[in-house]
């Protein structure tokens, strides 16, 4: 029977949890639940595998391929190497929105459920049109916020956002992205409330 990695002692959880939040941790440990219940299966060597495979991937919301690279990186790694894919925010986190971006769009379409995906793009490229670098200077997700929240590793070089509005449709409908949760969302909108009190935002 396969048992967890070794490598999973070596791993802190509660740092990774500063960084990326309980929802994160939430998804990491499902990847690794996912990845064990397929190994265990495999070490059994009684084959149907690819239905099997297929079976628990529909379980945990993600496609058979997904969870083969989550076996074969868990292999091979434990749950450090399920780590780095999360760093990497592949899923629901497009390295084309940067996170006041993100934010900006989940708040267009909750106040406005209508919106389009164009016209919000459409709203972002002005604001950066305007702006430019210095709406940095108001971002909420800047090094000095409070650690339960995520924090912007890019340069200070204005919104990061895409050039089609298909990355915006996409990142709506992926359940995986980090505002689709009401409760961490209303905490980010409170959290720009009470920032723009405190400082107010300058006309750019």
């Amino acid at each position: 029977m396969f048992s967890r990695h070794p490598k999973d002692k070596t791993v802190d959880l509660a740092a990774y949890q500063l960084r990326f939040g309980i929802e994160g941790v939430q998804r990491l440990l499902l990847r690794r639940e996912a990845a064990l219940k397929m190994l265990r299966y495999r070490s059994l060597d009684v084959g149907g595998v690819c239905a099997y495979r297929a079976t628990v991937a529909k379980q945990y919301g993600i496609t058979g391929r997904t969870l083969y690279s989550y076996e074969e990186k868990y292999a091979r790694g434990g749950l450090p190497a399920l780590m780095i894919s999360m760093e990497r925010k592949d899923k629901g986190n497009p390295r084309t929105l940067c996170l006041e971006a993100q934010f900006l769009v989940m708040k267009y379409k909750k106040t406005r459920p209508g919106i389009s995906s164009p016209r919000i793009l459409q709203k972002i490229k002005l604001l950066d049109t305007q702006c430019g670098h210095m709406y940095c200077n108001n971002c909420c997700y800047a090094k000095d916020l409070p650690s339960e929240f995520p924090v912007c590793a890019l340069d200070k070089r204005g919104l990061l956002y895409p050039k089609h509005h298909s990355t915006v449709t996409r990142f709506l409908n992926n359940p995986r992205n980090l505002f689709s949760d009401d409760s961490f969302y209303r905490s980010n909108a409170a959290l720009h409330l009470k920032r723009s009190a405190a400082k107010p935002v300058k006309r750019c």
